[in-house]
């Protein structure tokens, strides 16, 4: 069901047919692993620079700094991530047979300049219906 259903929505339609698929087990290191020592660098950049500063880095788990959030190498970087948990979860659609979906699903531009609209005419004049 698309994220954005809201109550009562979010809940199935009564007599419908639910299905959970379950992939391959996804190997982190193999597949997320030069990812996440590309972030490491920029976290380690980040408190450098603060304590160059002559300040204490005292950020709770989870906090991240400006240029954490919105760095363009910590954008890119999280752009890739989203890109490859898509690209993992579709191979579990292939598997099952499911058709392919509209590519411009998956990529960030798209939600970026369309915004929160989620159904029908989009700006690049195909429609969306959410069912």
């Amino acid at each position: 069901m698309h994220e954005s259903r809201e109550w009562p929505r979010f809940l199935p339609r009564p007599g419908k047919k639910i299905t959970i698929a379950i992939g391959e087990q996804v190997d982190g290191e193999k597949v997320f692993g030069d990812l996440r020592n590309k972030w490491k660098r920029l976290v380690k950049m980040q408190k450098d620079a603060i304590r160059k500063k002559g300040e204490s880095w005292n950020m709770a788990m989870g906090e991240l700094t400006e240029g954490l959030k919105y760095g363009q190498e910590a954008v890119e970087l999280r752009k890739e991530v989203t890109r490859r948990v898509r690209m993992e979860v579709l191979k579990v659609r292939r598997d099952l047979g499911y058709p392919e979906e509209d590519p411009k699903a998956s990529l960030v531009e798209t939600w970026i300049q369309e915004g929160a609209k989620r159904e029908g005419r989009m700006d690049d004049d195909s429609w969306v219906k959410d069912t």
